[in-house]
């Protein structure tokens, strides 16, 4: 048996479970490759693309999306903290499971972690990432836990429109807002009710 090879072209690959799925990245954007068919994984509307690092025997995957460069106010921030934000903001550690995917950060913004990475997750849903916590001095290592529950996502993201009618009219559409919801919870139990007000 001279054993067998299989070409993926010029793809980062990044990891395989031991149901053969692979995941990675090209031309900027995260990939799985199933029985060596490649499959684009979701992005935040408007991002640039990210990576994929991992994935568990569930199929599920971690790594990042490439984030806008933020606009912080320096006067807000000590020098180091401002440093560390900006680079912390530049790409969300991220989860996809069945198809969507979750912002890690949110699962854990009211303890005031921002989470830039996510390199590795194992079979029980441990998954290391790269991050600051609420002091916002430098970067660590951690190893986070999802909650039992996953709430679903609402990604809101500013359709930047400028647009000519048939009849010549500029029409700036600005405020125009796409609204996503992403829910990787299986029990397909949850809710949402939106309000919309308009301030004038």
């Amino acid at each position: 048996d001279n054993g067998v090879v299989h070409d993926l072209g010029d793809s980062q690959l990044k990891d395989i479970n031991n149901s053969g799925q692979i995941v990675g990245y090209k031309s900027a954007h995260p990939y799985t490759w199933e029985n060596f068919v490649p499959k684009k994984l979701p992005i935040i509307a408007g991002r640039s693309g990210g990576m994929a690092n991992a994935i568990n025997a569930h199929g599920d995957i971690v790594g990042r999306i490439y984030e806008e460069e933020p606009e912080l106010d320096h006067r807000l921030f000590e020098e180091y903290q401002y440093e560390v934000l900006t680079a912390a903001y530049a790409s969300q550690a991220t989860l996809w499971r069945n198809g969507d995917f979750i912002v890690l950060s949110n699962l854990f913004a009211d303890e005031g972690y921002i989470l830039s990475d996510a390199y590795a997750i194992n079979d029980r849903g441990e998954i290391l990432v790269r991050g600051t916590d609420k002091n916002k001095k430098d970067f660590h290592i951690y190893r986070i836990q999802l909650p039992e529950n996953i709430p679903p996502q609402l990604h809101f993201t500013e359709m930047v429109l400028d647009v000519d009618t048939e009849d010549g009219d500029n029409i700036d559409a600005s405020n125009t807002f796409l609204i996503e919801w992403q829910d990787a919870d299986p029990d397909d139990n949850a809710r949402i009710s939106l309000y919309y007000n308009r301030h004038v």
